[in-house]
């Protein structure tokens, strides 16, 4: 049981250091890069990188998606908080912004899971 609880707390730090680093709020540095292509190209730019944080977070720290998804909800909750009172913003998309990409990052997290490498569907040496 201490295991899934370590693994949630690391889901969830997890998920609140890609949400403020994909889309840091007062500083979202894609405008520069909205302005040039547009908006959908650079969302959907931003949600093919949290997908990839998300696959990459999984294969590398070998935490399962059942623990990023017990824990993302939480840093999500914190992380709207803090926008909430930090910045009181005119509009609610930030709610949108962080919830897609918690969901990319979940998405990530469970491809990882289900197309491992080559070397992870190898039998055990002696099997």
């Amino acid at each position: 049981m201490e295991n899934r609880i370590t693994e949630a707390v690391a889901g969830g730090a997890f998920a609140f250091l890609a949400g403020a680093l994909l889309w840091p709020p007062r500083a979202v540095y894609w405008t520069a890069l909205s302005d040039r292509v547009g908006t959908a190209p650079t969302l959907a730019l931003v949600a093919l990188l949290a997908v990839a944080a998300g696959a990459a977070f999984s294969r590398t720290i070998g935490i399962p998606t059942t623990s990023l998804a017990a824990g993302g909800p939480l840093a999500y909750l914190v992380g709207m908080a803090l926008v909430e009172r930090a910045m009181t913003p005119d509009s609610p998309v930030h709610f949108l912004l962080y919830g897609a990409l918690l969901c990319c990052l979940l998405v990530g997290s469970a491809l990882a899971s289900r197309f491992g490498t080559d070397a992870d569907r190898r039998p055990a040496v002696g099997s």
